[in-house]
């Protein structure tokens, strides 16, 4: 604890301080003749040529990528990746203004604003200095600013231009670039007051440096746009995203200096970043995540987020001779094999915790953002691991991009693995995994996430999902927002939106703000484990209803008999006094649940075969109510829920049994 409040004082306020104060006065200028004395390999009063001559030569594999091998990666890419077609219709839209993320395209007819929330149609302050920039409260999302800021766009254009080598493709990231610099010069507005943008912009603009630079350019604009990539490093080292107890934020800022400190390796500021952001990955992998692996923000589409942040780290630091301990590997090790277990049989990601489509890089625009096996196919090439592979079961695009064709070949040599992952308790995080030939049951057994703060995590603790045969049937509500619309931020994050049960319509943990609760009192705990090829049998307690006038303890079982694919969840809530239980059941989008008595429900998914009967105990009262659900980020389809309501004195035990439908 000593050194979190150290590393706050220190990089949070000092750092920060300083380097805003210095910044304020004297302004960022950084003539060419200072920028090229930085570089040790550039001889005294070299020109403009002279300079990037050099410069590309240097650092031509300071990336995972370069010109030099884009016939190998196109080769692999376009017969069996990503098709031509898409990849032109892709950057096609860019060249129109036309950017679409969180469910919402939109087209900027001439210039592009980037202080705006189109989804809103509300501003950001652009004029400020970053220190002095203020968020209004007037229901709109900075994220949509952000995320257009993130300039993934660089890979949609690289990789046209390197399939048709049309000019087009590159004058735009040139247009782009500009119109960007312009409309937000060093430390200023909206764009420059989280460091965690700064980092996830350099890290796209290294790759859009890396598909469209070469020796024939007009170089007077390759030097401008590296000298606002070092201003990017420059910032993220005094503004790193230190606090109590940190999270994604400070990863990212580590993974982006990083990046910057391989590209700049030959200055005295990119050998200091290299150090300290390495240092920083080293010891954040070992705070943020569990002795099991899963991220201690209690949210998957996070996990997934962080585990390609250390694997991209990684796997640049192997291409640059830069190793990392072996307690880092084997807890990112550890991670990748969390996500192994918790993948679906269609790849899919249980939407547990906050989901925000958050990427280091979007190689695809097409991707299915709640498929993860794109990391998986990139773990089984750095980890040489057959049975990340088969959860994978292809070769992504993700790893073609961070390994190139030597990857493609390593995942080829890979055996294969015919058997499937087993039931699982990881017992640190206390998330489980029952599985079955027809069944994975994903359990949430833990606390609400940052050890006590909530961070992305939601009021989830005991509840699950179901994914039988082909498809999922009881799922999480997911993430609609965040900041936009407090109100739907805080339903999203309720006990109402997750299958588990609410005593006398209390949360399990009170909303502090949109991203942390006043105290978590969950204290769950794994009080029984068993796993055979017959049965698995999970029990967990948590103590949140304790604080009741008349406590309540809430005790759930879960018992999957895996010869009858037989899900049974037994509820025992017990204490003091009389009490009113709400239990919830999430039904998928494409899931319809007929009724056949008072307490029996056919379920049955509008794209598969596969039915599904629940039964469960009497109620007092049970219903079939519609919500809607949320698969991504600012995207929401109808479904219907099942709510039952109990009224009890002193002990309820009440149960739930899935099996599949024979007819």
């Amino acid at each position: 604890m000593l050194d979190t409040y150290s590393n706050i004082l220190k990089y949070h306020l000092i750092k920060k301080n300083t380097f805003a104060l210095r910044e304020r006065l004297f302004g960022s200028r950084l003539s060419n003749d200072l920028f090229f004395k930085k570089f040790s390999f550039v001889k005294a009063n070299a020109n403009v040529e002279e300079f990037f001559t050099a410069f590309l030569r240097q650092t031509k594999h300071s990336f995972f990528f370069n010109s030099s091998n884009r016939k190998d990666f196109f080769l692999q890419t376009l017969t069996h990746l990503h098709s031509p077609q898409e990849i032109v219709r892709q950057a096609e839209a860019i060249l129109r203004r036309e950017f679409s993320f969180f469910g919402t395209t939109h087209r900027f007819p001439e210039n592009i604003h980037w202080h705006l929330d189109f989804k809103s149609g509300k501003s950001f302050d652009s004029k400020s200095f970053y220190t002095d920039v203020r968020f209004p409260n007037h229901g709109s999302d900075v994220k949509t600013v952000w995320e257009l800021s993130r300039c993934g766009w660089a890979w949609q254009l690289g990789k046209a231009y390197w399939l048709t080598n049309r000019r087009a493709y590159k004058d735009a990231f040139f247009d782009l670039i500009d119109s960007w610099s312009a409309e937000n010069p060093c430390f200023y507005g909206t764009n420059w007051t989280c460091a965690m943008e700064v980092a996830l912009r350099a890290a796209n603009w290294l790759a859009g440096f890396y598909f469209f630079s070469n020796e024939h350019d007009e170089p007077n604009k390759w030097i401008a746009f590296l000298k606002m990539l070092f201003q990017h490093g420059r910032y993220i080292e005094s503004n790193l995203e230190y606090t109590r107890r940190s999270g994604n934020h400070l990863i990212s800022d580590a993974v982006g200096l990083f990046m910057l400190g391989c590209f700049f390796k030959h200055t005295p500021e990119g050998a200091a970043w290299l150090s300290l952001s390495k240092n920083i990955l080293e010891e954040e992998i070992l705070l943020q995540t569990y002795a099991d692996g899963a991220n201690y923000e209690m949210s998957l589409a996070y996990h997934r987020f962080v585990t390609e942040l250390f694997l991209s780290a990684y796997q640049l630091g192997g291409l640059n001779r830069i190793s990392f301990s072996a307690e880092f590997k084997a807890r990112l090790e550890k991670s990748c094999e969390f996500m192994m277990h918790y993948i679906k049989p269609n790849g899919d990601a249980p939407l547990i915790g906050d989901s925000d489509d958050g990427r280091l890089f979007w190689f695809n625009l097409d991707d299915d953002f709640n498929n993860h096996t794109s990391v998986l196919s990139l773990a089984a090439v750095a980890f040489q691991r057959a049975d990340f592979k088969a959860a994978a079961r292809h070769f992504s695009e993700q790893a073609l991009w961070l390994c190139g064709i030597d990857g493609w070949e390593t995942f080829q040599k890979l055996g294969k693995r015919t058997d499937a992952p087993s039931s699982t308790l990881f017992r640190h995080s206390q998330f489980a995994i029952l599985r079955s030939e027809k069944f994975h049951c994903f359990i949430d057994g833990g606390e609400l996430g940052k050890r006590g703060w909530g961070g992305h995590g939601h009021n989830d603790t005991l509840s699950f999902e179901l994914f039988a045969v082909d498809a999922s049937f009881i799922v999480d509500s997911g993430t609609f927002c965040y900041t936009s619309h407090p109100a739907r931020r805080r339903e999203f994050r309720s006990m109402t939106a997750h299958n588990s049960v609410m005593i006398d319509g209390m949360e399990i943990a009170e909303f502090s703000d949109a991203f942390k609760v006043k105290t978590d009192k969950t204290s769950p705990n794994i009080l029984k484990w068993i796993s055979t090829t017959q049965r698995d049998e999970l029990t967990v307690a948590h103590r949140a209803y304790q604080q009741l006038a008349q406590p309540i303890m809430h005790e759930r079982t879960f018992i999957l008999d895996k010869a009858t694919h037989q899900l049974t969840i037994s509820d025992r809530l017990y204490g003091m006094g009389t009490h009113s239980a709400e239990f919830f059941l999430h039904f998928a989008p494409l899931v319809t649940a007929e009724r056949l008595g008072q307490s029996k429900l056919l379920l049955r998914h509008g794209e598969s075969a596969t039915k599904l009967l629940l039964e469960h105990d009497n109620a007092d009262n049970a219903e079939l109510l519609s919500y809607e659900f949320a698969p991504r980020y600012g995207v929401l389809l109808p479904a219907v829920f099942l709510r039952l309501k109990k009224s009890f004195t002193t002990e309820l035990r009440f149960h739930f049994v899935i099996t599949l439908a024979t007819s």
